[in-house]
């Protein structure tokens, strides 16, 4: 995957995206949505060309299906196992997400691998 900047010119390839099913562009094209032929959904930051991380670890993924971003919710969402999926983007929803599921506060080493973004460690459960 190449990530081309309309006005400048200038251009970058994305790493490891040899098998690539679907692009979809979110936040007015800071972030790049590249969902794998195997399922899995990683999410590439434009400016600082690296990946955020994983969004979806590929379960019953549709990578024949489109994948694409709503603005209005701030979500990435896509085709798994006969059902829409939405993939908020923000990092406090993935907070609220997994203080229901875990029932306390994410480690600092938790908030690193699941939360995207680069937004400072919260607490969320109270």
């Amino acid at each position: 995957v190449a990530v081309i900047d309309p006005v400048s010119g200038s251009w970058h390839t994305v790493p490891d995206s040899t098998q690539v099913a679907n692009l979809a562009f979110a936040r007015d094209g800071r972030f790049l949505a590249i969902l794998e032929l195997d399922g899995t959904l990683r999410l590439w930051d434009v400016d600082q060309q690296e990946y955020v991380g994983v969004l979806w670890d590929g379960s019953g993924a549709d990578n024949e299906e489109p994948l694409w971003y709503d603005d209005s919710t701030d979500s990435l969402w896509l085709s798994a196992s006969g059902q829409l999926v939405r993939l908020p983007l923000s990092a406090d929803r993935w907070v609220e997400r997994a203080c229901a599921l875990v029932g306390r506060d994410l480690t600092q080493s938790e908030w690193d691998e699941f939360v995207p973004g680069d937004e400072p460690l919260t607490s969320a459960c109270s």
